[in-house]
């Protein structure tokens, strides 16, 4: 799946170009899994004393959970699987299903679910 086209953040002959509702969609998924951190990485550096030529790594993986949950979503992909809980809690996970997200399991809860299936 190719991501969406963030500076610094892609390999620009393995991207896609955004519309405004990605772009709009992809800062909403920011804010639900990343509340306190700036959406955008120049208020992030300012409100961490950061020099802005340089990205945070923080930063950077707030930004690819955020893009890695917009690319699932976008490719309409029926399950994502992570076992970073911040996707699991109560607050965030149900908002990013409504975003699209359909379904969201651990590795485990995949496992067992594919069992049951087949």
């Amino acid at each position: 799946m190719k991501p969406i086209a963030v500076w610094g953040m892609c390999f620009w002959d393995w991207c896609i170009w955004g519309s405004d509702e990605d772009f709009d969609l992809l800062r909403k998924i920011h804010l639900v899994l990343f509340p306190e951190t700036p959406y955008e990485w120049g208020e992030y550096a300012k409100q961490k004393n950061l020099d802005i030529n340089i990205l945070d790594q923080t930063w950077k993986n707030h930004r690819f959970d955020s893009m890695t949950i917009w690319s699932h979503i976008k490719y309409t992909n029926d399950f994502f699987i992570t076992n970073d809980n911040n996707f699991h809690k109560q607050t965030k996970k149900g908002v990013l299903i409504n975003f699209g997200a359909r379904k969201i399991l651990t590795t485990s809860e995949a496992f067992h679910y594919l069992k049951k299936s087949s």
